[in-house]
C-alpha cells in the first residue's frame, strides 16, 4: 500500500488558522495594512484594512480582506509582485502574490493591472488568503 498524501489542508485546519491569523492581524489598536512591493522589495504603495480587517469562510477557511483605503499616490513606479499583510503596529504577518485578474483568485490578492506609475493610483479588486 502506497503511504497516504494530501495535496491540500482540512478545511478545519484552515478555518483555524486564518481565524487566529484574522485576530492576530486585528489585535492592534491602529488599522490593518497591506503593502505592495515590486521583486526587488520596492514600496508600491500602501492599502488600510478595515475594522475587522476580513472575514473568514466557515467551509472553505478562506480569508476575505476588506479595502477600506486604496493607495492615490503610489511612492515609486514598477510592477506589483507581492503584497505583505500587516497589523496596525506594521507587524508583518504573510506576503500574498499579487496577479493581474478582473474577478477574485483564491489565495491572491486580484488587481486589473500589476504596473503602477509613480504617483498613480493603486486599486485592488480582490484579496484573500486561502
Amino acid at each position: 500500500m502506497a503511504a497516504p498524501y494530501l495535496t491540500s489542508w482540512n478545511p478545519a485546519a484552515i478555518i483555524a488558522a486564518n481565524t487566529a491569523l484574522l485576530a492576530l492581524v486585528d489585535a492592534d489598536t491602529n488599522p490593518a495594512y497591506m503593502t505592495a512591493h515590486d521583486a526587488a522589495d520596492v514600496l508600491l504603495g500602501t492599502v488600510v484594512l478595515g475594522d475587522p480587517c476580513g472575514t473568514v469562510n466557515g467551509t472553505t477557511g478562506q480569508l476575505d480582506l476588506i479595502i477600506a483605503a486604496q493607495e492615490d499616490a503610489a511612492p515609486a513606479g514598477g510592477n506589483i509582485a507581492y503584497w505583505t499583510l500587516r497589523d496596525g503596529a506594521g507587524v508583518a504577518y504573510r506576503s500574498i502574490e499579487a496577479v493581474e485578474s478582473p474577478t477574485p483568485v483564491p489565495g491572491k490578492i486580484a488587481m486589473n493591472t500589476l504596473a503602477v506609475l509613480e504617483g498613480g493610483p493603486v486599486q485592488i479588486l480582490a484579496a484573500s488568503v486561502a
